[in-house]
């Protein structure tokens, strides 16, 4: 009889606690006006209930969910201009809502659906805001970016731990030419010390397009040291030398990356990348004055056949060909000697790993472009001697490109483009017997 005593004692005690816990969370009438407000879709009578709720118990989680969500829905609902604020606040009070149901162990359907209304709102916001440039910010329209850079904040305020959106709005505002607010939103990043990589760049990028070169290079040099090995921060800072006719600095800042691993490819690739620009427009130059050679040497031929003719305009015009010659020649060896150096690096990789077959390419495409060079100052002179001069050294280095391709069909044999390429090198030097197995080897018809 004791037990059973006992028992009962013991089963009405639990009944009272469960009485009194059920009457500590019983439905605050506020929070059901809430709720229903929001099942009519009555944004602002919802925010109101929603906030009496949060004021007569700041201690109800429900209260800061039913607030956090009325503004959530009231935001997707209203125009994306107007939303960030009322995302923000509803973060806020999100958070506080997860807080109290952590604290007070309670798990029920709308502590479930914090994290799933964030990131579903966040998920929103940021496929719009690619959807809105077409995931291209260069080739983006004025309201086109502008659209972008709206709907990455609203991404932000309704989720503010989102480092990578914060990086791709740092760049929508580049793109854009607000420079300030890179500054701004790059600047929390290192402050808080979530920076990464790409968030330097694009701080860097906005500084040098706003015409502050000093603190451009100021941001990269500081962490050259924390990524030393990265490929995008040595190359900036390569290319920021080179535009200030650093070559010598650039050339080393690479360098130290080639050395650092002599056998990974990509470096020596970075290093053709960063010199052929430079390579390119040596050549571009020379053949735009190459191509305003022929109607001058047209007029000295027009002059010539006149019976008066005036020796000394003639004699003028012949220099004036002379000139540009030379200067197109200065230039031609300009690219060529940068190209050697560019050479000199494949070169290195093809002794350290013979059988790869890019090392190989990269060698034979930058000899034939310098005899091509060549070639075209032949084409360009009217002096016969000096034709045959530089048809010879093209012809030189045309032998020295063969070399180079026979090493790559050795290694590939099937390479229907290098023997293309061997095909047309031995036409040109009168090696018809290997044109003609090259031809079939790359089957081009006969």
């Amino acid at each position: 009889m004791g037990n059973i005593m006992k028992h009962i004692t013991k089963t009405l005690a639990l009944i009272v606690f469960a009485v009194f816990i059920a009457a500590g969370c019983a439905s605050d009438p506020n929070v059901e006006s809430a709720k229903l407000h929001i099942g009519n879709q009555d944004w602002d009578a919802a925010i109101e209930s929603s906030r009496t709720a949060v004021e007569t118990n700041p201690e109800n989680p429900d209260a800061f969910f039913y607030l956090a969500d009325a503004l959530r829905r009231k935001a997707m609902t209203s125009p994306f201009d107007s939303r960030e604020d009322l995302l923000a606040e509803a973060y806020t009070n999100y958070k506080k809502a997860e807080e109290l149901y952590d604290k007070q162990t309670i798990s029920s359907s709308e502590a479930n659906l914090i994290e799933i209304n964030l990131v579903q709102t966040w998920a929103d916001e940021f496929n719009t805001a690619v959807e809105a440039s077409s995931g291209n910010f260069a080739e983006a329209t004025e309201e086109e970016l502008n659209t972008t850079i709206i709907h990455l904040r609203n991404a932000i305020a309704i989720l503010p731990d989102s480092h990578y959106v914060k990086t791709v709005l740092g760049e929508a505002y580049l793109t854009a030419g607000q420079y300030d607010n890179v500054e701004k939103i790059i600047g929390r990043k290192i402050e808080s010390g979530t920076a990464d990589r790409d968030d330097f760049i694009v701080l860097a990028n906005a500084r040098l397009s706003s015409g502050d070169t000093d603190g451009a290079f100021e941001v990269m040099t500081d962490i050259v040291e924390q990524y030393p090995d990265d490929i995008a921060v040595i190359e900036w800072i390569a290319f920021y030398h080179i535009e200030r006719d650093n070559t010598d600095e650039a050339m080393q800042t690479v360098q130290g990356l080639i050395d650092s691993n002599p056998e990974e490819l990509r470096y020596r690739l970075l290093f053709r990348d960063i010199f052929q620009e430079e390579i390119n427009n040596y050549i571009e130059e020379a053949e735009a004055i190459l191509e305003s050679v022929p109607p001058i040497n047209a007029e000295i031929r027009r002059m010539a056949r006149e019976r008066d003719r005036d020796e000394a305009a003639i004699r003028a015009k012949m220099a004036e060909v002379d000139e540009l010659i030379s200067r197109a020649e200065e230039l031609f060896e300009k690219s060529d000697e940068l190209a050697a150096i560019v050479a000199q690096q494949f070169h290195d990789y093809v002794e350290l790993k013979p059988n790869d077959v890019t090392g190989w390419l990269e060698l034979g495409i930058l000899s034939r472009n310098r005899a091509v060079s060549y070639f075209e100052l032949r084409d360009n002179t009217d002096d016969f001697e000096q034709a045959a001069v530089y048809d010879a050294k093209a012809k030189e280095i045309l032998a020295e490109t063969a070399e180079y391709f026979e090493q790559v069909v050795a290694i590939e044999e099937e390479n229907t483009q290098a023997w293309t390429i061997l095909f047309q090198i031995y036409s040109n030097l009168n090696r018809m017997e290997e044109a003609l197995e090259a031809q079939e080897r790359a089957g081009l018809g006969g």
